[in-house]
C-alpha cells in the first residue's frame, strides 16, 4: 500500500451490509470467510479475535481454537469487548447468543460497521475501513445546547442577533 498519508481510508466495498462486512474482514484479518454464510464463519469467534489483533495488536491476549461452545463464546466476547474499548456505542454492540445462536444477526453486523468506523480513530492502524470517518459532533445526544449557543458576548455580526428589541449586549452594537 502507498503509505503517503498513513492511516486508514475508506475501502472499496459493494453489495448487501452482509457482503461488504465479509470483504472487509477478509481483507483486514486475512481469513477467508468465502463459501459460507457468514454468521456460520463468524460463530467460532476466531475471524472476529483476528480482526481485532489485525487493527489493534494484542486486544486480544488469547484466542481459544477449540471447537467447543464455551471457549468459541468466549472469544466472541473477548471481540465485543474490544468493540467496546474502541468506542462502539453500547446500542450498536451485539451479545454473544446475538451471533453464537443466531438470535440477531443484524445486529452482529450493525456492530461490525460500527467497529469499522471506529477504526478511523486507531492509532497505527493504516487499513481499510467501511464508510466514512465518523465526526464526533453526532455524538452529543439529545442535548439542546450544542458547542454554539448562539447568545454569547461576542457574537461575530449584529445579524446572528435575531430577537427583537432584545440588543443588551454591552457597549458591544453601539453606533
Amino acid at each position: 500500500g502507498g503509505s503517503g498519508r498513513g492511516g486508514a481510508y475508506p475501502g472499496n466495498y459493494a453489495g448487501s451490509d452482509e457482503e461488504i462486512v465479509a470483504a472487509w474482514i477478509t481483507e483486514v484479518a486475512g481469513v477467508d470467510l468465502a463459501g459460507q454464510p457468514l454468521q456460520e464463519a463468524l460463530r467460532s469467534g476466531l475471524a472476529l479475535c483476528s480482526l481485532a489483533n489485525a487493527i489493534q495488536p494484542k486486544s486480544v491476549a488469547r484466542i481459544n481454537k477449540g471447537n467447543m461452545p464455551f471457549p468459541q463464546r468466549e472469544n466472541i466476547k473477548a471481540f465485543t469487548d474490544c468493540a467496546r474499548r474502541l468506542g462502539v456505542p453500547e446500542q450498536d454492540n451485539f451479545t454473544t447468543d446475538d451471533l453464537y445462536d443466531n438470535r440477531n444477526f443484524k445486529q452482529v453486523l450493525q456492530c461490525l460497521l460500527s467497529f469499522s468506523r471506529k477504526c478511523y480513530n486507531v492509532p497505527g492502524y493504516s487499513g481499510p475501513c467501511i464508510g466514512r470517518p465518523m465526526l464526533n459532533a453526532k455524538s452529543g445526544g439529545p442535548s439542546k445546547f450544542g458547542k454554539a449557543a448562539p447568545h454569547f458576548r461576542g457574537s461575530h455580526s449584529g445579524a446572528n442577533a435575531r430577537e427583537p428589541g432584545n440588543h443588551s449586549v454591552g457597549s458591544a452594537f453601539r453606533p
